[in-house]
């Protein structure tokens, strides 16, 4: 608008049972809890460059009033406009502290560990093999792997290490075990540096 942008929405759909226009928000976000604590600011994502707080109220404040600016009214015909909000993701809790649920998270979400790089060593146990993941790979359902992909402990731990010596950037960590013939997904973790998050 005037060579401003206001925002983008989503997706604008009718529900053709109830004949209704809905403006849906999506996100997909992972969170790690920094310290037991109902408070969503402490829900950091894994370069604690954000926070589920800041997130929602951006969702609820700003994105999902988009649908009510004039001109999507008038592109929709002044018609009603249902704002719906759909936020999927993981929560991860720290290995040797209590989870304590944010307030807003749904107690049925996804949860998951996260440790610091000095903590790894009690998390890899000699049962499984670890295979670290890059974003596009962190949503879709649990991994299946052949070995020849897979790390055991002491490699593993050198990639953490190699890894932490260049960047300070969270990894996600796989543990797989072997079901049959398959090594199948059985925890899942991220790994951040010594003085996440700071």
């Amino acid at each position: 608008e005037d060579k401003t942008t206001i925002g983008e929405l989503d997706i604008i759909l009718k529900d053709m049972k109830t004949n209704t226009i809905e403006h849906w928000e999506l996100c997909l976000k992972y969170y790690l809890q920094s310290e037991p604590s109902l408070d969503q600011r402490l829900m950091l994502g894994p370069g604690a460059k954000d926070d589920m707080d800041r997130k929602v109220r951006k969702l609820t404040n700003h994105q999902m009033k988009l649908s009510e600016h004039p001109s999507i009214k008038s592109l929709l015909g002044n018609k009603k406009i249902e704002p719906k909000l759909f936020m999927k993701g993981q929560l991860f809790y720290h290995l040797e502290e209590k989870q304590v649920i944010a307030q807003d998270a749904n107690p049925n979400a996804e949860m998951a560990w996260w440790c610091y790089q000095s903590e790894i060593q009690s998390q890899i146990s000699g049962n499984h093999k670890w295979l670290v993941i890059n974003k596009p790979d962190w949503i879709g359902k649990k991994l299946t792997q052949s070995e020849s992909q897979l790390n055991g402990a002491n490699q593993t731990i050198d990639l953490l290490n190699k890894h932490f010596s260049v960047t300070n950037n969270a990894l996600m960590l796989v543990g797989l075990s072997k079901i049959q013939s398959n090594w199948r997904e059985k925890s899942r973790g991220f790994v951040v540096n010594n003085n996440w998050p700071k």
